[in-house]
């Protein structure tokens, strides 16, 4: 019969190499910036689509391009961003799509027309889409 030792969560902690703990820390952070990334401009559709909308466009069909732009970038990225890392190195496309994405939501802010925030949009998808990095 044998006798397991129970180890407390601290235990594995210390255990647990700095190496990785930061590693999975910065993969935390990439995960949450991603989903971050679906809904952080929704308090603020309705001022910069009344300020800078398409006229004729309605509201809900402009906040449907906008909302679709990131998650079409997304699906783009899903198919590429496998083979790239394979090629480039899986810490390295993180770590390059992590700044990448960081410069896409300034662009956002920044944007001056309907259709440059649905072209930002699109492309901070595109480059924040690392979510199929980080799970493999």
């Amino acid at each position: 019969m044998s006798v397991k030792a129970k180890v407390s969560n601290s235990q594995l902690f210390r255990a647990t190499p700095p190496r990785l703990r930061v590693d999975f820390a910065i993969a935390m952070m990439c995960i949450f910036t991603d989903f971050l990334g679906d809904n952080l401009l929704a308090p603020g559709y309705e001022l910069f689509i009344r300020e800078n909308g398409v006229p004729g466009m309605g509201f809900g069909l402009a906040v449907s391009i906008i909302t679709m732009s990131y998650i079409v970038g997304r699906c783009f990225a899903s198919t590429l961003m496998g083979p790239i890392s394979d090629h480039t190195g899986r810490w390295n496309t993180l770590m390059i799509c992590t700044l990448l994405q960081a410069v896409g939501f300034l662009l956002q802010a920044l944007s001056w027309s309907f259709w440059s925030l649905v072209g930002f949009r699109f492309f901070t998808g595109f480059v924040g889409g690392t979510r199929v990095i980080i799970i493999v």
